[in-house]
C-alpha cells in the first residue's frame, strides 16, 4: 500500500440521504447502527488474483457508488468490497479520482439490484472541539469505532485548509468515513504519518466536488500518472515533514531524469519560495505552469512566488500583475479555490500598506474585501480570510466590524499567533481598550517561538503599556524587543518609552 506522509479527511460532498433522521442524535450505539450498513472493507488483487492490500470505504448514494483513498485501489488489478452484512461485491469501474487528494469514486457491480444504504453529507464544517467518530477496518478488524475530536484548523502546503482531528486512524482504516454526532459524514480518513500523534487532517469537500467527470476506468487503469514517480514521493514525503533539503535533493534527481515533470517543477517552485530564493522559484512554477496550465494549484504557487518577489523589492508593477493573472486564472479552473482569492487580496493589501510607495490605485483594496468576502462564503470556516478581512478594515478605521471579523477567525483557530496580535492591535489603537489588548499580545507570545514574530508582539505591548501608564514595562518590552530583533525601529521605541 502506498504510504502517506499525513493522515487526510477529505470532505465528501454528495446528496444527503433523504431516508436518515434529520435530528441531531447524542446516543452514539443508536448512530452505528444506522451508519455502519453503509461502510464496507476494501480487499485488493493482483494480476494473479493475490491478495495485494485492503482498506475502508463508504456508499454515498443508493445505486452502488463508493468512495475509498486512492492509494487503497492504487496499483491494483481488481478489488472487492464486503458489508458488514456478509454481503460482497466486485468494484467494477472508477467513475473519478483525484490523486492529489487521495480520493477515488467508483461504482460496484451490484448484481442483485438492491438499493445500497449510504451516507448523508454534513452540510456545516465542524466546530473546533466538536466530536466526531470513525468506522473503519483497521488490520482487518471490521467495523471498529474510534471517536475524537475536531482539534484546529490548518494551512498545510501543497493541500491548502485541513482540518485537524484525534480520532486515531490505522493502517486498514483508509477511505473510511469520518462522521459527526448526527451521523453526517465530514470526511475520509487516510493513512498517514507515524511521526506524531493526532495528526489527522481533512481537506474541504469543494475539492471532492470537482470529480465530475465520467471516466468509466478499471482499477488497473487507476492513476497512470507518469509524473508521480518514486523519486517525486520521496521528495513530497520530505518537504511535508519539513524536510527541505531533502526534498530539493530529491526534485533535482528527478528534474535531472525528466526535466518536463511538472509536478516535481511545481513542488521545487513551492520549496524555493519558501526558501526565499524567488527568481528560481519563478523560473520553475513558470515551466510547470506552462507544460500544465490546466493545475490550479499551479498557478497560485507561480502567483505566490511573483507576490513574495515584487514585495522583496519594493514593489514591482510587472510582479504584480503577473500575480494578480495567475491567481486569476487559478480562480477560473476553479472558482471555488479560496487560496487564490485570500491570496489575490493579500497582494492588494500588501500594494495598498506595505509599499514605500502603492503601484496601483489604493482604491483597490475594495477589490481585496470582495474577494475576502467570496472566499468566506465558500467556507464560512476560513480562519485566515476573516483575519486579513479584519486587517483591512482596520486600516480603513471600521474597527467594531474589524474587531468581529478577528473574533471570528479566532473562534475557527485558537492556536495563530498573527489573530491575537490583530485582535490586540486592533484594541489598543482602534477601539481603545488597551487593557484588554494586553491579554491578547500575551496570549499571543506563547504562540510563537520565532524571534521577529515575539519581537513584533512585544513592540505593539510596549507602546500599549506606555498608553497605560506602565513605564517600567514598557520599557523592558521595549528592551526585549531589540533583543530579539536589532533593528532602528526598536532602538527608537527604547529611546521613546525608557527616558
Amino acid at each position: 500500500m502506498n504510504q502517506r506522509c499525513l493522515i487526510f479527511l477529505l470532505f465528501m460532498g454528495f446528496l444527503a440521504n433523504s431516508s436518515h433522521s434529520q435530528n441531531p442524535s447524542t446516543n452514539l450505539p443508536d448512530i452505528i447502527k444506522k451508519v455502519d450498513k453503509s461502510v464496507f472493507i476494501i480487499h485488493t488483487f493482483n494480476k494473479n488474483n493475490e491478495p495485494l492490500s485492503q482498506g475502508s470505504g463508504f456508499f454515498i448514494n443508493e445505486n452502488g457508488i463508493g468512495v475509498t483513498n486512492f492509494h487503497v485501489l492504487q496499483g491494483a488489478n481488481s478489488a472487492t468490497i464486503k458489508t458488514v452484512t456478509g454481503n460482497t461485491s466486485t468494484i467494477k469501474l472508477v467513475i473519478d479520482y483525484d490523486e492529489k487528494i487521495d480520493v477515488v469514486k467508483f461504482q460496484i457491480d451490484n448484481q442483485n439490484g438492491k438499493k445500497t444504504p449510504y451516507l448523508t453529507i454534513a452540510q456545516k464544517k465542524p466546530k473546533i472541539g466538536e466530536s466526531i467518530f470513525n468506522i473503519s477496518n483497521p488490520l482487518g478488524l471490521e467495523q471498529t469505532v474510534s471517536n475524537g475530536i475536531v482539534s484546529a484548523y490548518r494551512d498545510i502546503p501543497p493541500y491548502g485548509n485541513l482540518i485537524q482531528i484525534t480520532a486515531p486512524i490505522s493502517e486498514g482504516s483508509s477511505g473510511s468515513p469520518i462522521l459527526n454526532n448526527s451521523g453526517e459524514v465530514i470526511g475520509i480518513a487516510t493513512l498517514g504519518s507515524k511521526r506524531g500523534q493526532n495528526l489527522n487532517f481533512a481537506v474541504p469537500y469543494s475539492e471532492i466536488n470537482m470529480l465530475k467527470r465520467t471516466l468509466n476506468l478499471s482499477i488497473n487503469e487507476l492513476g497512470n500518472n507518469r509524473f508521480s514517480t518514486t523519486i517525486y514521493k520521496n521528495a513530497e514525503n520530505e518537504y511535508l515533514n519539513g524536510n527541505l533539503a531533502a526534498a530539493l535533493k530529491y526534485l533535482n534527481e528527478e528534474l535531472e531524469k525528466n526535466p518536463t515533470n511538472h509536478l516535481a517543477l511545481n513542488l521545487k517552485g513551492r520549496i524555493l519560495t519558501d526558501l526565499g530564493d524567488y527568481i528560481k522559484a519563478i523560473e520553475c512554477l513558470y515551466y510547470a505552469v506552462n507544460l500544465d496550465s490546466t493545475a490550479k494549484d499551479y498557478q497560485n504557487n507561480f502567483g505566490i512566488a511573483n507576490a513574495k518577489y515584487g514585495y522583496s523589492i519594493n514593489g514591482d508593477y510587472n510582479s504584480f500583475i503577473t500575480a494578480m493573472v495567475a491567481y486569476s486564472k487559478a480562480i477560473d479552473i476553479d472558482p471555488t479555490y479560496t487560496p487564490a482569492y485570500l491570496n489575490r487580496a493579500f497582494s492588494i493589501y500588501n500594494n495598498t500598506y506595505r509599499l514605500d510607495e502603492p503601484i496601483i490605485d489604493p482604491n483597490n483594496i475594495y477589490k481585496a474585501i470582495t474577494d475576502l468576502n467570496t472566499a468566506i462564503s465558500i467556507d464560512p470556516e476560513y480562519a485566515s480570510a476573516y483575519s486579513l478581512r479584519a486587517t483591512i478594515k482596520y486600516k480603513l478605521k471600521d474597527n467594531w466590524a474589524a474587531l468581529a471579523d478577528i473574533d471570528n477567525a479566532i473562534l475557527i483557530n485558537k492556536d495563530n499567533y498573527e489573530f491575537f496580535f490583530t485582535r490586540g492591535e486592533i484594541k489598543s489603537f482602534g477601539i481603545n481598550d488597551s487593557r484588554s489588548a494586553i491579554s491578547d499580545f500575551d496570549i499571543a507570545l506563547t504562540l510563537t517561538d520565532i524571534p521577529k514574530q515575539q519581537a513584533d508582539v512585544l513592540g505593539l505591548r510596549s507602546i500599549t503599556n506606555m498608553m497605560l501608564g506602565n513605564n517600567i514595562e514598557a520599557c523592558n518590552d521595549a528592551k526585549k524587543a531589540y533583543q530579539l530583533e536589532n533593528s532602528k525601529t526598536y532602538s527608537e521605541l527604547i529611546s521613546k518609552v525608557c527616558n
